[in-house]
């Protein structure tokens, strides 16, 4: 089973008023490959404060298999050239 996990927008707007845990959802329209919607993700901003809030799905990697490559992002309050320490417990 393919899943998926959407935002609350995505809810609001493709799914008012039903539950979308279990529902199913394609990516590619009615014909596409089915996903099955196992969570709800509060909104998120991506590139401004100020942006409204956008309908969003996400997919675990390896469902994909079209994507060749990942890229992450990150932000640091140090220096990200800094070696990194080990600690032990």
């Amino acid at each position: 089973m393919k899943v998926a996990i959407v935002n609350q927008t995505f809810v609001d707007r493709y799914l008012p008023g039903r539950q979308p845990l279990g529902h199913h959802v394609a990516i590619d329209g009615e014909h596409g490959e089915q996903y099955t919607i196992i969570g709800v993700a509060q909104n998120s901003k991506y590139t401004s404060v100020r942006e409204r809030d956008a309908a969003m799905a996400y997919f675990p990697y390896p469902q994909i298999p079209d994507i060749a490559s990942m890229q992450v992002e990150l932000r640091t309050a140090g220096n990200p050239a800094t070696p990194c320490r080990q600690y032990s417990a």
